[in-house]
């Protein structure tokens, strides 16, 4: 029987978030075994939202002033004013979680309220079978267990795309940390039908975690390996070994410099040339490396994803610098594309460095208190090493991080 889903997440296509394709992924699944599926996203400021993409409906809602201003000076970093903009944003984000400190982390009283009344118009309309909140944010989780409340026929889930203690760490204490995610576990969770969490996430809850919400944890995971038949683009020219890095570039948690100084002190024995795609609060620390080394480093931006989807193809080496305990969406993008895959370490406890290790094409070298040069004399010998016969199939390997798997999990809930 033909369902029908709404899923609600944040930043979308044309520039998304992970989270967005995460989303987007599984809602294409839907389509593509003859369900329809809809998307609620941020509508932001300058960017304009697909009305469908891939058979997916898409429906738009504006954030709150204070992920207006972010988003809007992020769109212009390159000035004055985007760089004045973005951080006024994050000035008036951090004033309202002190605001409403007892909540921490949401940062508005309203915004998922706003959510909740968009959820309802578009339900009265289209008559979901199932509304899945993705986390994070918070406010879009919450709104998907409040409408539960007020049509308890519906399936919901929560959707755990992030893993929520290492991302409401940031400034505060490791108790209020604990505090905060019970507090909202059990004001969201007893709303839910099912808690869709990450496999790798899973591993780290405590046993009371797993044994509190038995009854609705569902385990999957990142649902980012996707197989497409993507055009190599063709920016780079022949003769150098060209290296990308594609994403985020928050000094908080990626390790921008530490990578570029590890990549300058390659051996000099063949040209290698490395393109960044991206923006964050390490930009300009690239733009500097940039101009001190002219032809070896080149700053492109941000692109768009269906862009960077044939340049992912189309490099040699896809570099990836995570320096936290969260998972990297690039990560799986990365190994879509069958190129060698360097892995820069920073963390002990890395989860991303768990999924590359089944990956035969990848190099992973530990950065954390190491100097650049060891480290990049470490990566030059295994990168010489690095057989290029592909040992396995890799789609087996990571069946749980394929859209379909999740998609199946919610329909079995559905029966």
């Amino acid at each position: 029987m033909k369902k029908k889903i709404l899923f609600v997440t944040d930043r979308y296509y044309p520039e998304p978030y992970a989270n967005g394709i995460c989303v987007h992924n599984v809602a294409r699944s839907f389509v593509q075994a003859g369900h329809e599926a809809h998307i609620l996203a941020f509508d932001i400021p300058g960017k304009q939202l697909p009305a469908e993409k891939d058979g997916v409906k898409v429906f738009g809602i504006v954030p709150d002033l204070a992920n207006r201003l972010i988003f809007s000076g992020q769109n212009r970093i390159d000035t004055a004013g985007g760089k004045a903009m973005r951080a006024c944003g994050i000035l008036l984000l951090r004033l309202n979680k002190i605001r409403l400190i007892s909540q921490y982390p949401l940062a508005s009283s309203s915004f998922h309220r706003r959510i909740l009344e968009m959820i309802g118009q578009l339900d009265r309309k289209y008559r979901y079978d199932a509304i899945v909140g993705a986390y994070n944010p918070l406010d879009t989780a919450l709104a998907a267990a409040e409408y539960h409340r007020m049509r308890p026929d519906v399936l919901t889930a929560v959707y755990n795309l992030d893993y929520m203690p290492e991302s409401i760490k940031n400034h505060v204490s490791e108790e209020k940390v604990k505090k905060s995610c019970s507090y909202w576990e059990e004001r969201i969770y007893p709303a839910a039908d099912m808690v869709l969490e990450m496999e790798s996430n899973c591993r780290r809850r405590d046993e009371a975690y797993r044994t509190r919400w038995a009854d609705r944890l569902t385990v999957t995971d990142l649902p980012l390996f996707v197989r497409e038949d993507s055009v190599p683009a063709a920016p780079f020219d022949e003769g150098s070994e060209h290296w990308v890095y594609a994403g985020a570039l928050d000094t908080a948690y990626y390790q921008v410099e530490d990578a570029l100084k590890i990549f300058c002190a390659l051996p000099g024995d063949r040209k290698r040339v490395l393109h960044i795609y991206g923006r964050g609060t390490g930009y300009e620390i690239c733009r500097k490396y940039e101009a001190e080394n002219p032809g070896k480093i080149i700053v492109h931006g941000f692109v768009s994803h269906d862009e960077l989807k044939g340049i992912l193809k189309g490099a040699d080496v896809l570099l990836s610098m995570k320096k936290t305990d969260l998972i990297s969406g690039k990560t799986f993008e990365y190994m879509g594309t069958g190129n060698r895959v360097v892995h820069l370490q920073g963390s002990v406890r890395d989860p991303n460095a768990e999924y590359l290790r089944r990956y035969d094409r990848s190099v992973i070298v530990a950065t954390y208190d190491r100097r650049p040069e060891e480290a990049a004399a470490e990566l030059a010998d295994r990168l010489d090493r690095m057989e290029e016969s592909r040992k396995q199939d890799i789609g087996l390997c990571f069946e749980k991080n394929t859209p379909e798997y999740t998609r199946d999990l919610i329909l079995e809930n559905l029966k």
